[in-house]
């Protein structure tokens, strides 16, 4: 049924960009694997395609790089577009002091897709149209 695309990318600012191809810390990811808690389980390495696509609830990625993180998790990206701040964002904020937090949803067969951008630990701006319309039909609001 297509892609999903699931994904926060958290960096700072003037920090390498991951265009460079920056080397990939392991040290880095099990450490924040370990601050998140919870019952992931480290199954070694992965690609970045198994990254961007995560294909179920149960599957965390973390690419630690330098001063950047990429992980790929249904849940925690999901949980960006709520309207405030989640655990996960707080925790990059404290694992990379003043990073910018970019949490990206794409859906290839639906017309899902959205964005939320954090800085400083602060939700700046966030849109995900069909989910939003998904969420007031769920409540019983409805479009004027």
């Amino acid at each position: 049924m297509g892609w999903k695309a699931f994904n926060l990318f958290a960096s700072i600012p003037g920090g390498s960009a991951l265009t460079t191809f920056p080397p990939h810390h392991a040290d880095k990811a099990l450490a924040f694997l370990k601050l998140l808690g919870g019952t992931y389980e480290n199954h070694g390495d992965r690609t970045f395609e198994d990254g961007i696509y995560p294909s179920s609830d149960d599957e965390l990625y973390i690419g630690a790089y330098g001063h950047a993180f990429v992980l790929g998790s249904i849940p925690l990206a999901a949980s960006a577009f709520r309207g405030d701040v989640p655990p996960i964002v707080r925790h990059l904020h404290v694992t990379i002091p003043g990073c910018r937090v970019l949490a990206v949803l794409l859906h290839s067969a639906v017309d899902l897709y959205g964005y939320s951008w954090f800085e400083n630990g602060r939700l700046l701006s966030t849109t995900a149209p069909l989910l939003l319309q998904l969420t007031a039909s769920q409540s019983g609001e409805v479009d004027a």
